[in-house]
C-alpha cells in the first residue's frame, strides 16, 4: 500500500494506488500522528506541502509516526516550500504577493531547508536523506516566476 498525505492537488497525479489522507491544515495533525495502519506495513508514503503546517516539534512526532508504519528499507518522499529559494528569489524583484499566492505563509508554523529537513528526518530515524526532481505537476513542482520553490526531499527508512 502506498500513501498520499496532503490536500486533493496532487491526488489527481498519482496513480490509483494510492490511498488518500486528506491534510490541509494543522488542525489535521490527529489523522496523520496515528495513522490506522500496522507497524511496517506501508510501501511508500508521499506528502506535499504539508509539514510547514506544523512545528518542528509536531513535524519530528509525524515523521517518527510515518517510520512506524513504512517498510523497512522503503521510502518516503516530502516536499515542502524552500525556504532557503524562497530567500535567493525574494530580492530578484519576487513580491511577497507573489509568495503568498503559491504557499499560503499564515498557515505556515515552521520553515524548511535541505538542512533542516534532513536533521528532522535522521532524528525520526530515517537516513539516505537527499533531494530528488519531482516530475509531478503539484506543489512539488510549485513554480514562482521560472524558480521552483519546493524542496522535494527523499528519505530511506
Amino acid at each position: 500500500m502506498k500513501l498520499y498525505i496532503g490536500d486533493k492537488s496532487s491526488k489527481k497525479n498519482l496513480s490509483k494506488e494510492y490511498t488518500h489522507i486528506k491534510v490541509e491544515s494543522a488542525e489535521d495533525i490527529s489523522v496523520i500522528l496515528k495513522l490506522p495502519f500496522d507497524n511496517e506495513s506501508v510501501d511508500h508514503i508521499y506528502a506535499c506541502h504539508i509539514l510547514h503546517y506544523f512545528s518542528k516539534e509536531e513535524a519530528l512526532a509525524i515523521l517518527k509516526e510515518w517510520k512506524r508504519v513504512v517498510k523497512k528499507g522503503n521510502s518516503i518522499r516530502v516536499c515542502v516550500p524552500d525556504f532557503w529559494r524562497l530567500t535567493t528569489i525574494y530580492p530578484n524583484s519576487i513580491k511577497v504577493s507573489d509568495i503568498e499566492r503559491h504557499i499560503e505563509l499564515s498557515k505556515c508554523k515552521s520553515i524548511h531547508d535541505f538542512l533542516s529537513l534532513q536533521c528532522i528526518l535522521v532524528s525520526a530515524g530515517f537516513y539516505a536523506v537527499k533531494r530528488y526532481d519531482s516530475v509531478l505537476e503539484d506543489k512539488s513542482n510549485n513554480l514562482i516566476g521560472y524558480a521552483n520553490v519546493s524542496l522535494n526531499v527523499e528519505a530511506y527508512r
